[in-house]
């Protein structure tokens, strides 16, 4: 196993994951800067809102194919413990983007492309669960929590690797971090539901 060559890969992921589409298709699509917009965060759900479900989709889906190839590439290149790692790497340049001062996303996007690398059929799971309590809450951001919270139980249930297990509670912890104003507006009930769209921030 060449180390030297693990640490370029991690590295190369982590940049991978910096690139936040949600900016850029704001960029290309109206000449904006996403994070002046709605929540300021440059994630696929605040482009939606901001520019509508097309250009939403196309941010969800830069960001879920990024973490879904660092991810694959380092399980085809060392097996499940560096698919994991290059896929945190991916995660973490998402969350923490080089290119943006270091602030980004919330790794919903990310994190469910390295999921989807690592097991398929737990990331079905975790969709389904997301689309249901997303259809009966209207919450994008509850929709997210229960889902990170409840993927890595199935992935205990159902993942033979502990690397990939470990993914899913070190993953599920960066999500359900990265939500924590989002959890304080659903407790005090002024959380936006989805359809609502951005206004520019002052």
């Amino acid at each position: 196993m060449n180390w030297w060559l693990g640490i370029i890969l991690v590295i190369a992921s982590y940049v991978l994951g910096s690139v936040a589409f949600g900016y850029v298709v704001a960029r290309a699509v109206a000449g904006i800067d996403i994070r002046n917009y709605g929540s300021g965060n440059v994630g696929a759900t605040n482009t939606w809102r901001t520019l509508g479900w097309k250009a939403g989709l196309i941010a969800f889906a830069g960001d879920f194919a990024k973490g879904a190839v660092a991810a694959w590439l380092g399980k085809l290149w060392g097996g499940p413990a560096w698919g994991v790692a290059l896929g945190i790497a991916a995660v973490l340049g998402h969350t923490y983007p080089v290119f943006l001062q270091f602030k980004g996303g919330k790794a919903v996007a990310t994190g469910g492309g390295v999921l989807f690398a690592l097991n398929p059929a737990i990331t079905l799971l975790a969709l389904g669960i997301w689309g249901a309590i997303l259809y009966i809450s209207g919450y994008v951001s509850l929709a997210s929590l229960i889902a990170a919270a409840c993927t890595p139980f199935l992935l205990l249930m159902f993942e033979p690797s502990w690397a990939v297990r470990i993914f899913g509670i070190i993953g599920a912890s960066i999500v359900i971090w990265r939500h924590r104003s989002n959890i304080q507006r659903l407790r005090t009930g002024t959380e936006n539901r989805i359809g609502r769209s951005g206004k520019r921030r002052d």
